[in-house]
């Protein structure tokens, strides 16, 4: 009884070792892996080159070696003498389940809550609390589904292979640490879809004139006024990791802006009577070659990455406004003054972006991020409400979704 608890003491000692001792001090051969915490502990059935079976608890890795706990030793296994090592992984578990959820809310809303009548997903509603329940219905099924999914598939098996030549062992053992340390730098394949809040044009006169609002003897009403600025599906893009801190990829932008009709009104009754009438049509959609920057890499936790990206590229540009002013004197000739712009067109673009990611999980990551788009030709100005000359690209911000492979 004694010796199993100075076997367990031991135990404790060493692993507050591994994690107080300075380990960037010691030599690569000699660091111990910092281990998931749900994969310590777990099942690990090994065979080495001559068909030997050793079944014991996970306990630890350090260099090429993994420690095994079996019947209250720990033993050491040279990994380039084994032929495979199977490990219990009980993180599946509850993966479905969160993919579900966040896949649920994600498709739900992109699917049944953007307006069918705008150049982009923006989201169309009329009622923040509606969408809440709708968010949680959605995120209710794809948990559900995901939960079924989790039961039904029990605990898994990862097996590595080490009966290979000299880079094909190097390979499986690099895997082996990416695995235990449930490091996200093995995923080199990185697909993202961007929803943002984008700056448009809309926003802009949102800002002077609410949908229904009077002011200075004006009224003004917005015919699109359910639509918001919120693009469920800004961007769009393909990456891989050519180098540790470089991404190479294409990417998919979503810039148009959302459609306005607006009538604004002079309900004064003074001599002068003016009413204008203004629309803006713009859907667009860039093609861009991107490389991003991870100048953190190696500095902060595995968990995160920092990028800073550019592309270039070309934008297929369909832009309509339209403007007319009607003023009225009394006793007078009616004076009609139209503005109208139109672009048809492809033109060089240009972004810049920053996302701050996390990974849940190797897989799948969140993240924050940033990007603006330029396109060299203006939108005109709307004197009606105040509003310059512009140019066609936009700024946005807002959540990432990333699933790796």
């Amino acid at each position: 009884m004694h010796y199993k608890y100075f076997y367990f003491f031991s135990l404790l000692i060493i692993q507050l070792s591994i994690l107080v001792y300075p380990q960037d001090k010691l030599p690569d051969s000699e660091k111990w892996i910092i281990i998931d915490k749900d994969l310590m502990y777990n099942i690990v059935i090994a065979t080495d080159a001559n068909q030997k079976i050793n079944k014991g608890l996970l306990y630890g890795m350090k260099g090429d070696s993994i420690y095994l706990s079996v019947k209250n030793e720990m033993i050491r296994l040279n990994l380039r003498n084994l032929l495979t090592l199977s490990i219990e992984d009980r993180r599946t578990n509850n993966r479905g389940f969160v993919y579900g959820t966040i896949g649920g809310m994600y498709l739900g809303t992109l699917l049944f809550l953007t307006s069918q009548d705008q150049p982009a997903k923006y989201l169309e509603y009329e009622d923040t609390g509606v969408i809440a329940l709708y968010e949680l219905l959605f995120a209710a099924v794809g948990g559900g589904i995901g939960y079924l999914i989790d039961r039904s598939s029990g605990d898994q098996q990862e097996v590595f292979y080490f009966n290979r030549d000299g880079s094909g062992v190097e390979k499986e053992i690099k895997r082996l640490k990416d695995f235990l340390t449930n490091s996200s730098s093995s995923k080199k394949i990185k697909l993202n879809f961007h929803l943002s809040q984008v700056n448009t044009r809309y926003s802009e006169i949102q800002d002077i004139s609410n949908n229904e609002y009077y002011w200075n003897g004006y009224y003004s009403f917005n015919y699109y006024y359910q639509t918001h600025n919120f693009n469920m599906l800004r961007k769009l893009s393909l990456t891989y990791d050519i180098f540790e801190k470089l991404e190479i990829g294409i990417a998919l932008n979503w810039f148009g802006e959302p459609s306005f009709y607006y009538n604004k009104s002079d309900y004064t009754y003074d001599p002068v009577y003016t009413t204008s009438t203004i629309s803006q049509d713009y859907d667009g959609l860039g093609y861009y070659l991107i490389l991003n920057f991870k100048p953190l890499k190696n500095i902060i936790s595995d968990n995160f990455d920092l990028l800073i990206g550019a592309g270039v590229g070309f934008g297929n540009i369909d832009y309509n406004f339209k403007s007319e002013t009607i003023t009225q004197i009394s006793e007078s000739e009616t004076i009609v003054v139209n503005n109208d712009s139109r672009i048809d067109d492809v033109l060089f673009s240009s972004i810049i972006m920053c996302e701050i990611k996390y990974f849940i999980y190797p897989e799948l990551s969140l993240s924050l991020q940033t990007d603006y788009i330029y396109l060299p030709e203006n939108m005109p100005a709307i004197p009606e409400f105040g509003i310059e000359e512009t140019r066609l690209g936009n700024f946005s911000i807002g959540l990432g979704i990333g699933i790796n492979f």
